[in-house]
């Protein structure tokens, strides 16, 4: 690492990118982690260098060339040509040329220098970050809403989907009040009618992409500034300004157009849709159940261009055309002109850029006869691409993509050598084998490499995925070593299709056997037990704390082969070596060596090590031992999660503005909290902004214990379909009547209403106190019925919980309930005009009222007269639409409220 210093700078770039972001006490011990780490490295560099010129003196000073006798030989050697008064002197003084001192004062410049260098790539990394940040505030200020914008750019990139093209801009401004530089920008239209490398201008209205609002949920806006995307325009009017130059890239789209059809003629739409992103990066007809398919086997980096495109295409271009023995710098112009067309054709993204990059700089090195250096390579591309959008540091592509390279080009390595120089010397020989035996190595040779890049990645996995997959090892074991041939006969299928659709059909047939081959092991080992494990999103200390363990083991080995290596040469070499080494015989003088089950067992506590301490703290990822009332933005619906120690509960979960809210919102959140199973889902009444959510929480496999349903709960074609679906899918449906209680741990909920039968949905709401004691407080008054609560403080959280009953039920339930009183509201009916009467928020007097709510919904809600009653009340009210996920917590009498959006 010492002599890479270009690797050197890029790590201080990116900690330059990092310290922008972070503050404080983080800011702080990242620099000086990377400084004490420079200065070790440095310092390393400079003592080796010293002893090399030791040696070199001494050797200088050999009894053959001094007339030294055996005996000088064997004591300290003598200082030749040093007078008596010199004598005094240091020994590694003695005899220092001219030549050795200036070159001595110039290592200690070096090193200075060196160290300025860094610290200036630490400083461009904050200069690039701040220009990039100042960029966005720039260009928002003119993001207002329903505000009509113009804006010219070029063309570097478009996608087709279902009804409209996605136009990518680059160098982009805004023309209004002068030119304003917006970067990229991404443009929406209803048809596909200018071509890659058209400069237009579009008019149309400019929106800001949206921010999380949930935890665990996707966050589109750091998603494309990762990319350099700022923001995005509904175009009204595109007026071409300028035609492209030349047309290579639009002809190298409609060719990726054209290869996408055939394989849609020839395969099924499922496999085409696979092999359409495998090969070309064309996400359009990706099933999103194949897709899940793969991310739980573990096998979804797959899906992504990646170095094995790049190798297979232009290393086997570069080997053809070297057999043709056409000149080094001829095939490497040739092979990096495919590969750079193969990258625009797949679309140029992080992956693949970072793949063509460092092949780029293999080529470089074969034409110019220079030794290529894999983790130099990878750290020149990381330079390159940070340099251009400092955000990318946050995209999870560029972390796994990097990090599995890492995985290879460093773990793998080190791993190897370690095992091989743990073997006895007959054993490092390589002999013959037979045909078993090679499947055999190439199989087991998958298994540590897929092991090794799982252990480098598998916290990248849980910290954005949330869950990971127990049998990825297995999978890509099995899968990685026949991908090459899939790659293979999918491009080769593609190209021939275009001209000859019938040996088309007979290239993609092994490709339909191997893509069944793919499904068919996916599908076995998801049925096995324990197939994903959630883990929830880990803290960022443990996931430094394992990097640091998984460093630390990989450092250990490495010192014990360069120990090994160097016992080895001293012993070639004749020299008598230290202590420690003169009391171990050679290995070939060695009359007892040790077992190989010793051997082995040494080097699998090492090699394991990293994976033990994983799974410890994997224990502590998830938020654990939370006890937290969450209302979840889910737009125009309702989403609540009441969390305790013991168990999770949700009530209701949908939304009537926002598609796949279950999926992308509701799931999301609880696999990034760690929770596995959901004990109780309590559903107020059958609308779809309340269930939803809940179907696809279902279809998608979520654990689902129970399901909790009114008894006057209105009988209608909603109500038989989630009757269906719970026994589908096996959750136990349990009915509640007015004065039913569960208890679990520290929650108490006891139902209130309905009464009788009703036949409106939203009157017949099932209507819940919840009552969430601490700790020591968990015993007191756990036979209490609601109509008898008093308002004191006994230790409880009161939580009511009313579905969109109106003021008819609302007027009922005080008459029943004379004492009712609660802490927290949830204002029924998304805070309506026609709920949340003045009447029952005089009884209940809430601290906090939360409205759950979509933005600008058609609804008009919240009322502005129910608001003015929730004021009136003298209760703090907050809205979803606002804050975005709402958390509430219960801690020694107070109500702590926070908001995943700041306002």
């Amino acid at each position: 690492m010492t002599g890479r210093v270009l690797t050197q700078l890029t790590i201080a770039f990116i900690l330059g990118v990092i310290g922008f972001e972070a503050q404080g006490m983080v800011r702080f011990w990242l620099w000086c982690g990377f400084g004490v780490w420079m200065a070790v490295m440095l310092c390393r560099r400079s003592s080796r260098e010293r002893q090399d010129d030791v040696f070199a003196h001494r050797q200088k000073q050999k009894p053959e060339q001094t007339g030294a006798t055996a005996g000088q030989q064997r004591r300290r050697p003598e200082r030749v040509g040093v007078s008596a008064g010199q004598q005094d002197q240091r020994p590694e003084r003695a005899g220092v040329t001219a030549g050795q001192q200036r070159r001595r004062a110039w290592r200690y410049i070096s090193v200075l220098l060196r160290l300025g260098v860094v610290f200036l790539f630490l400083m461009l990394g904050w200069r690039q970050s701040g220009q990039q940040q100042a960029l966005r505030l720039q260009v928002g200020q003119h993001l207002t809403e329903d505000a009509l914008l113009r804006v010219s750019g070029t063309i570097y990139h478009k996608e087709e989907r279902e009804e409209e093209v996605l136009y990518y801009l680059k160098n982009s401004y805004l023309n209004q009040m002068g030119r304003v530089s917006c970067g990229r920008i991404l443009v929406y239209h209803q048809a596909d009618v200018y071509s890659i490398g058209d400069t237009i201008e579009v008019t149309g209205t400019g929106s800001e992409f949206r921010s999380a609002r949930n935890e665990g949920n996707f966050d589109e806006k750091s998603y494309y500034f990762g990319k350099g995307i700022l923001f995005r325009l509904r175009a009204q009017t595109i007026v071409r300004t300028k035609r492209a130059r030349f047309a290579w890239r639009e002809t190298l789209y409609r060719l990726k157009k054209n290869m996408v059809q055939v394989y849609v003629r020839h395969l099924p739409k499922e496999e085409a849709g696979v092999l359409s992103m495998m090969t070309l990066g064309e996400k359009g007809l990706l099933d999103p159940e194949i897709k899940k398919l793969y991310q739980q086997a573990g096998i979804s980096h797959v899906l992504a261009i990646s170095g094995l495109h790049i190798s297979l295409l232009g290393m086997g271009m570069y080997r053809f055309l070297r057999r043709r023995e056409i000149s080094y710098r001829k095939s490497c112009c040739m092979a990096g002109a495919a590969v750079l067309c193969f990258g625009q054709l797949s679309g140029m993204e992080l992956s693949a850029r970072r793949a063509v990059l460092m092949f780029l700089v293999l080529l470089v090195g074969q034409a110019f006869g220079m030794a290529y250096d894999s983790v130099t390579a990878l750290s020149l591309a990381a330079l390159i691409q940070l340099w251009e959008y400092p955000q990318s540091l946050k995209q999870a592509s560029f972390l796994f993509s990097y990090g599995a390279v890492l995985a290879v080009v460093v773990a793998a390595r080190i791993w190897k050598d370690f095992c091989r120089s743990s073997l006895p010397g007959k054993r490092r020989g390589k002999g013959k084998e037979g045909a078993g035996k090679k499947v055999l190595s190439l199989f087991l040779e998958g298994l540590v490499m897929s092991s090794l890049i799982q252990q480098v990645t598998l916290p990248l996995t849980v910290y954005f995925y949330y869950e990971c997959s127990v049998y990825a090892v297995l999978a890509n074991g099995l899968l990685l070593p026949l991908m090459g041939l899939l790659l293979l006969f999918g491009l080769l299928g593609g190209v021939v299709g275009l001209f000859c659709a019938p040996l088309s059909a007979l290239l993609l047939q092994p490709a339909h056997w191997l893509l069944d081959w793919n499904a068919f092991v996916c599908g076995k080992l998801q049925r096995l037990p324990g197939a994903v494990w959630i883990t929830g999103r880990p803290q960022p200390v443990w996931m430094v704390g394992y990097y640091l363990v998984l460093a630390l083991s990989l450092c250990v080995m490495y010192g014990l082969i360069k120990m090994k290596e160097r016992r080895r040469r001293a012993w070639q070499r004749g020299q008598r070596a230290s202590e420690q080494v003169r009391r171990e015989r050679s290995p070939k003088e060695s009359g007892k060596k040790r077992a190989p089950c010793v051997l082995a067992a040494r080097t699998a506590f090492v090699c394991g090590a990293p994976m033990v301490v994983l799974l410890l703290l994997l224990l502590h990822a998830g938020a654990r031992g939370r006890t937290e009332i969450c209302f979840l933005d889910v737009g125009q619906g309702d989403g609540i999660l009441i969390q305790t120690e013991e168990a999770a509960f949700f009530v209701d979960g949908g939304s009537s503005d926002q598609r796949h809210v279950g999926e992308y919102q509701i799931l999301s959140f609880l696999k990034s909290r760690g929770i596995g199973r959901i004990s109780g889902w309590f559903v107020s009444h059958a609308d779809g902004d309340h269930i939803s959510g809940l179907k696809e929480v279902w279809e998608s496999g979520y654990r689902i214990e129970h399901l909790f349903l009114a008894k006057g709960m209105v009988k209608d074609d909603a109500w038989e379909e989630l009757c269906t679906l719970a026994w589908q899918y096996g959750t136990k449906l349990g009915t509640l009547q007015p004065g039913d209680v569960l208890r679990s741990g520290s929650l108490e909920l006891t139902c209130l209403a309905p009464w009788e039968q009703q036949s409106d949905r939203n009157e017949g709401s099932l209507v819940l106190l919840a009552k969430l004691w601490e700790a020591e407080a968990q015993g007191a008054k756990e036979g209490q019925k609601a109509s008898e609560a008093p308002r004191e403080a006994d230790g409880c959280l009161r939580i009511l919980l009313a579905g969109d009953i109106g003021e008819r039920t609302e007027r009922l339930l005080l008459e029943r309930y004379p004492r009712l009183a609660a802490d927290l509201y949830k204002a029924s009916h998304h805070g309506s005009n026609g709920s949340s009467s003045e009447a029952l928020l005089e009884r209940l007097k809430p601290a906090l009222t939360v409205i759950s709510c979509g933005a600008n919904n058609r609804y008009g809600h919240p009322g502005k007269e129910a608001t003015a009653r929730i004021k009136r009340c003298g209760s703090r009210m907050l809205t979803t639409m606002d804050g975005g996920q709402i958390t509430v917590k219960w801690h020694r009498g107070r109500i702590a409220v926070g908001c995943y959006c700041q306002f």
